[in-house]
């Protein structure tokens, strides 16, 4: 019985389809020697391969020729063999979101109970994490998709707006400047201002937003990584802070938490999806991926 690896039969087709050892030893990575050895070692178990013909394309023997198609064949099966294990394995492994936690929080979690519910067979892993956190995981193949905020859509992921949000100017009820109909951008500049950590990709969103509206600067007295902690400070009178409007509206309409009137232009940020660059999304990622671009207006 014919005993040999697929190293060996592999490194036989390659000298084959490249017509010589030393260019199949340069497709392959290897040594010529180390071309010359897995050939004759073959050889010694199937006879001449090769009609050696000085200063001629290499000829196959017979046996050669039926070594040669048998490869072929073994190799195609490998292939769909190797094909059909990935989608096993896609199939049972979960698809992997990540998304910014306020985001995840409030409108990625009812849009995947829809997906499963007409999805029953799905499976999905999702993470919160903050805007960094997102672009960690889609850069290590971590996560398959991701979702964020985003100014101009400028990241180094391929990306699809999904909506716009309007954010929201908040303080406590009890703020010297809540019920203050018309407030200026100078009197926010002069006001306690609390925020996520300064050196975040958000606090950088924040930065840029309110300069553009006639903030100058922010009076920060507070960061805080963690939107739920940065919530209730606010509602603490500490200081004011600058939220997407759907994570506060709830707390607004209940008279818990006071929406500030800033007489300057809405804040609006984009909500963007991320594909990964670090692998190929399976079928099931991909259907996930179009269920969340249709599923519903995000903004």
């Amino acid at each position: 019985m014919l005993d040999v690896s697929l190293r060996r039969l592999w490194v036989f087709k390659t000298v084959v389809e490249e017509s010589g050892f030393n260019r199949a030893a340069r497709r392959l990575g290897i040594s010529e020697p180390s071309v010359s050895e897995h050939v004759r070692a073959l050889e010694e178990q199937v006879g001449p391969l090769f009609v050696r013909r000085p200063g001629r394309r290499i000829e196959l023997t017979r046996a050669g020729e039926h070594i040669y198609h048998f490869c072929t064949e073994v190799f195609a099966r490998a292939a769909a063999l190797q094909r059909e294990l990935d989608g096993i394995r896609g199939a049972l492994s979960p698809v992997t979101v990540v998304a910014q936690r306020t985001i995840a929080s409030h409108l990625l979690t009812p849009r995947i109970a829809r997906y499963l519910r007409q999805h029953p067979e799905g499976t999905l892993a999702v993470h919160s994490e903050t805007q960094e956190g997102v672009f960690q995981h889609l850069r290590q193949g971590a996560a398959d998709l991701g979702i964020a905020w985003s100014l101009d859509g400028d990241a180094p992921f391929p990306s699809t707006l999904l909506g716009w949000q309007e954010m929201a100017f908040v303080c406590a009820v009890q703020h010297p400047l809540a019920k203050d109909e018309s407030l200026s951008p100078k009197a926010l500049a002069d006001a306690p201002f609390i925020g996520p950590l300064w050196e975040s990709e958000y606090a950088r969103l924040i930065f840029i937003s309110t300069r553009a509206i006639g903030i100058p600067r922010l009076r920060y007295v507070l960061q805080l990584e963690d939107s739920d902690s940065l919530l209730t400070a606010v509602r603490e009178g500490i200081g004011y802070g600058l939220m997407p409007a759907f994570a506060v509206e709830g707390l607004v309409a209940e008279g818990r938490l006071w929406r500030m009137a800033v007489k300057a232009p809405p804040i609006r940020w984009q909500i963007r999806l991320f594909v990964t660059t670090h692998h190929a999304l399976s079928p099931a990622a991909e259907r996930v991926r179009r269920y969340l671009l249709r599923g519903g207006a995000w903004s």
